[in-house]
């Protein structure tokens, strides 16, 4: 019987006592099944770290993209496989694996394939010693990342349209005049910004369902992507809100591919983000593909 640990994250918009009482019964009559919930900040990692050192085969993930971050960054390096029950708000590395949004779906769709599909393997990003699933953010995008987690409760009750709310209130509040103030250097050169996000992954969010993606080539393919503007305004926000959704923002915006690294540096300790959870400010960011590989289960 294959050994897998179940992980949830009470706290996820999605994740309800009955359900979680449902994951937990379905899957122990088709795995020998550890149960663990997480209750703070980053608790996912050293759980998912100590299960795959107790022998888990299997890392199951019921929450959003935090706890999945979390979830990678325990298993990362490990021969364990990571599969997923969407439970957050965005669920974004999710959607671009193609598993079933519907907690349920998800986790019958785990106990059929587990043992008779080979795992699919997932390139990862690196931000200083951070794994990422899809992206991580600096400067504007980090800073509006963070609004959305100190208001929790907002968060909870109105989902994904309070992420997009969060975004203009934080450019209102402080971008709409403000000059470059990221120093972004790499292979490219060296680049004045407000804003640079590193991708590894498809969509870097997604809105009624539709994927958002910040280049116009797709995703990255197996390497690092890296998308960088110049600076915000108010005159520019109907071309943004364009680009979003075509993925073509205009001059003011930079999309490059198959970078080896790049280094977000700043006046200040730069804000960023891995995969939306925020992290402490830092000196510099040194964005790098990761050096190990992810076994998803989709």
């Amino acid at each position: 019987m294959l050994r897998a640990h179940l992980i949830m994250n009470p706290e996820a918009r999605g994740v309800t006592p009955s359900l979680q009482h449902l994951m937990a019964t379905a899957l122990e009559a088709r795995f020998k099944l550890g149960v663990t919930e997480t209750h703070a900040r980053d608790a996912g990692v050293e759980v998912a770290r100590d299960a795959v050192d107790s022998g888990a085969e299997l890392l199951i993930a019921f929450g959003g993209d935090g706890l999945v971050n979390e979830v990678v960054n325990g298993m990362a390096g490990s021969d364990a496989t990571l599969a997923i029950i969407p439970g957050g708000t965005m669920n974004v590395f999710a959607r671009n694996l193609g598993v079933p949004t519907n907690p349920t779906e998800a986790a019958d769709h785990i106990l059929r394939i587990a043992g008779d599909t080979e795992p699919r393997r997932m390139s990862l990003g690196l931000a200083n010693d951070r794994y990422f699933t899809f992206a991580c953010g600096c400067g504007f995008d980090a800073e509006a990342a963070a609004r959305v987690e100190s208001h929790r409760s907002a968060k909870r009750r109105y989902g994904e349209p309070y992420f997009y709310a969060a975004a203009l209130a934080t450019f209102a509040a402080s971008y709409a005049l403000k000059k470059p103030f990221l120093t972004c250097e790499g292979e490219f050169g060296t680049e004045e910004v407000v804003l640079a996000v590193g991708l590894v992954g498809d969509a870097y969010a997604y809105l009624a369902g539709r994927p958002l993606r910040l280049s116009p080539n797709g995703p990255p393919d197996g390497g690092l992507g890296l998308f960088m503007v110049r600076r915000l305004s108010f005159v520019h926000l109907p071309r943004y809100a364009f680009g979003a959704v075509t993925g073509r923002f205009g001059p003011g915006a930079v999309s490059l591919a198959d970078l080896d690294e790049y280094i977000v540096s700043g006046d200040e300790a730069v804000a960023y983000h891995v995969d939306g959870e925020t992290l402490e400010p830092a000196s510099k960011v040194h964005v790098r593909p990761a050096p190990h590989s992810l076994s998803v289960l989709v």
